[in-house]
């Protein structure tokens, strides 16, 4: 069922991406799923407009620094002139300080994703409404 229900997004998550992308910021996302599943999402919830660069982790396998690697490099920037934001601490905030990004993390209610402990350096977020106070807090 989970491959036929558009997923429900955070309120706020469309402004947030409109206004990155108004400044110029450019875009990419770093999903962990089925490759398949993973477009159809992006453009059903109307995210698939936003991104300069998808990424995709097999479903089967985790989501590593690698990944963020190689979504800068589709970007065209360095790792350290990176923003990873997301919700799986291991996934997303420890994967991508690894490659030099600046972290940015909002827990998951999925206890799974909020394993381990949250690096120095990474600001935490509850709701998607505090995201730009969590941007002022990077610096």
């Amino acid at each position: 069922k989970i491959y036929s229900t558009v997923p429900r997004l955070r309120s706020g998550a469309i402004s947030i991406l409109s206004g990155l992308r108004a400044g110029g910021i450019k875009i990419g996302i770093v999903t962990h799923s089925n490759e398949k599943w993973a477009i159809w999402k992006l453009w059903m919830t109307g995210l698939g407009k936003y991104p300069d660069a998808v990424v995709i982790a097999d479903q089967d396998k985790d989501k590593t620094s690698e990944h963020w690697r190689e979504c800068a490099g589709s970007l065209g920037v360095a790792g350290g002139k990176c923003l990873v934001f997301g919700d799986n601490l291991k996934g997303d905030g420890l994967s991508g300080m690894s490659i030099g990004a600046r972290g940015m993390w909002m827990p998951s209610p999925w206890l799974v994703y909020r394993e381990g402990t949250v690096p120095e350096g990474v600001v935490q977020i509850e709701e998607l409404e505090d995201f730009w106070d969590g941007i002022s807090r990077l610096a």
